[in-house]
C-alpha cells in the first residue's frame, strides 16, 4: 500500500485549490444568481415586439 508522502499531499492540495477557484464562481452563480438573471427582460421584449407588430409598426419595412 502506498504511503502518503508530503509530495502526494501537496499535489492533492494543489488540485483542490485549482478546482475550488475554477468552480466556485460558476457554482455561486448557478446557486444564487441564475434566477436574478432569468430571461424576464427577454420575455418583455418579445411582448413589446408582438404589440408593435400587431399595431402595424413594421408594415412599412415589408414594402
Amino acid at each position: 500500500m502506498a504511503v502518503a508522502t508530503r509530495e502526494h499531499i501537496y499535489r492533492l492540495y494543489s488540485a483542490t485549490i485549482i478546482c475550488y477557484h475554477a468552480f466556485y464562481l460558476p457554482l455561486l452563480y448557478i446557486t444564487f444568481l441564475a434566477d436574478f438573471f432569468k430571461e424576464e427582460d427577454m420575455h418583455l421584449e418579445n411582448v413589446y415586439y408582438s404589440e408593435m407588430k400587431d399595431a402595424g409598426f413594421f408594415d412599412a419595412d415589408w414594402e
